[in-house]
Formats: C-alpha cells, structure tokens, sequence
C-alpha cells in the first residue's frame, strides 16, 4: 500500500466516523445537493454569470445527488478503495 493509499483510507476513516456520527444524531450523513436544497423554490429562469472564485467556507454541498452519496458531510470519501473514485483521489494525492 503507498502513500496514496495510505492517504485516501484516512480519509474514509474520517468520513466514516462523521457520517455514522451525524446519522447517530438522526441527521443526514451525506453532503446535501442542489435540488434538494431548492426542494421547495420555484426557479424561474437560470442565467451562466462565468467562474466565480468562492470562499471554501460557501460551499455546503455538491451540484449532483449521485455525487452527495460519495462524500460525508464534513467532505470527506465514503466510497471504498476498490472504486474508481477512489483511484482518481489516489491519483490526484500523488500529483500534488
């Protein structure tokens, strides 16, 4: 097992323990999404207004539901390490 490896069980380790902590307090364990969040809201018109940088401390959730289920709600993976989710956190840990 390298470095990579060693890395990205961590961090599922860490999102494990916060999604069972969340779910344990009757909360969602996942990252919330955007329809999910607009559940409620009538969208009238979408407008693109380019790329915006953003404060990490803005962001609450993912674009996708498919995507919401990879992440704990502290961000961190879920997925397990045969997945090719965690191959590409893998391959990303050891480019930086």
């Amino acid at each position: 097992m390298g470095e990579a490896d060693n890395v990205y069980a961590a961090a599922r380790r860490n999102g494990l323990r916060a999604y069972n902590r969340m779910v344990a307090l009757g909360r969602p364990g996942h990252l919330p999404y955007l329809d999910e969040l607009l559940m409620d809201v009538e969208i009238v018109s979408r407008e693109s207004i380019g790329a915006l940088d953003l404060p990490l401390k803005k962001i609450i959730g993912t674009y996708s539901s498919g995507r919401s289920s990879a992440f704990a709600a502290n961000f961190m993976p879920l997925l397990g390490a045969d997945t090719e989710f965690a191959a590409n956190g893998r391959r990303s840990a050891t480019i930086n």
